[in-house]
């Protein structure tokens, strides 16, 4: 008796097991490398040149990045044309690089044409749906504001990379962010 017993918990453990699995493996839409790019700006873009293309910020602001366990500091600076670009400094003095963009330009936009003003159905288009999500750090009052008058924030991965779709209730995009992963 004690063996039929222990078959059936077997095979139910097997049966929940095999209806689990499935959940386990569902792929989500991932972005291309390519896209990881605003007008002339991508990763490993030097300051320098975003300033002689832009002019100088008008503000900066530091944040921390995480990499590896490690807390890296780095500088947001902002320009007059809400973009914002995130940076790192390199081992070179007075030289730092680009590890992430935001803007509401509609002037900036990526290889595939995903611009603010644009509807969102041409990102779906290219590399699928995801489902609206929170984003982990609400960090700024105005994403908190955000998501209470109705925007959805639609994020893409390559990686530990992350591209993130502001879009409206019209399915228009509002703003684009990219940030490089560790």
């Amino acid at each position: 008796m004690r063996k039929s017993l222990w078959v059936r918990i077997m095979a139910l453990a097997m049966l929940c097991l095999s209806l689990a699995v499935p959940g386990f493996c569902v792929q989500m839409p991932t972005i291309e490398y390519e896209e990881f790019q605003l007008g002339n700006i991508k990763p490993g873009t030097q300051l320098t040149a975003v300033n002689v293309e832009y002019g100088q910020p008008v503000s900066q602001d530091k944040f921390l990045h995480y990499s590896y366990g490690k807390k890296l500091k780095g500088i947001a600076y902002t320009y007059s044309n809400g973009m914002s670009v995130f940076t790192l400094p390199t081992k070179r003095k007075h030289v730092s690089t680009i590890i992430g963009v935001t803007t509401t330009s509609a002037a900036l936009a990526t290889p595939s044409g995903f611009a603010v003003g644009k509807p969102f159905s041409m990102v779906t288009g290219k590399y699928g749906t995801v489902l609206a999500d929170i984003p982990e750090s609400l960090e700024a009052a105005g994403d908190r504001a955000a998501v209470s008058q109705g925007y959805n924030f639609y994020e893409y991965t390559y990686g530990p990379s992350v591209m993130r779709f502001k879009v409206d209730k019209s399915n228009i995009i509002r703003e684009i962010k990219f940030t490089m992963g560790a």
